[in-house]
């Protein structure tokens, strides 16, 4: 499996369609350090990098090859760490220009949401396609076992931690309601909704 089509995939189940090629903007390191223009940056393994000067944005994807490497197969399933990795890139890419062109301003911790959110849907809707049923092993995996970086600030951390944890409320609501059978004419009214609302808005709905 593709960026593309992990892209193309996000934009149907939201009905956006930017009309951007995202593999323009997917950023790979030289293995010259001189010519690398950001190497001084702590990128992990997946980044989206903006930068916004009198009134135009610019983006760039940074997956490490590694990523690139394991979506190769047709099994992305067997490779679901480095697989979560790239939704959560092709989520933030897709969600920055969205709201850019809508002119909504996000916060950091919306976009960390809407990409824990982008995960658990595209690696279910691929579960479901290939397997019929999702195993909750997938769901464990993404919220309960999952690991924050050590060397994340206590700032980086909380927000983090927060984001997984309103996704996790959602996400378990979505599993419960329309998976296993996948029921994708309801499911994608249902996540339509959540993706065009501000942040305040979904937030209303996760917390009582």
């Amino acid at each position: 499996m593709k960026i593309t089509e992990l892209y193309n995939l996000l934009c149907r189940l939201y009905g956006v369609f930017p009309n951007l090629d995202i593999t323009h903007f997917v950023m790979m390191l030289s293995p010259n350090a001189e010519e690398n223009p950001i190497r001084s940056r702590l990128l992990g393994r997946e980044a989206l990098l903006i930068h916004e000067a009198g009134g135009c944005l610019e983006l760039g994807l940074f997956l490490d090859p590694s990523i690139l490497t394991a979506l190769e197969p047709c099994d992305v399933l067997n490779h679901l760490d480095e697989f979560a990795c790239a939704c959560e890139g092709v989520s933030h890419f897709l969600y920055v220009v969205d709201r850019a062109q809508k002119e909504m301003k996000i916060s950091r911790l919306e976009l960390e949401l809407q990409g824990e959110v982008d995960k658990f849907l595209l690696i279910h809707l691929i579960a479901a396609r290939q397997n019929g049923a999702v195993a909750p092993s997938f769901f464990e995996r993404l919220f309960e076992q999952h690991r924050f970086d050590r060397h994340l600030s206590p700032e980086d951390r909380n927000r983090y931690e927060q984001a997984s944890y309103f996704a996790a409320k959602y996400c378990f609501f979505l599993r419960q309601r329309f998976f296993n059978p996948l029921r994708l004419g309801e499911l994608m009214p249902q996540a339509r909704d959540f993706f065009s609302r501000d942040f305040p808005s979904k937030l209303a709905l996760l917390i009582p």
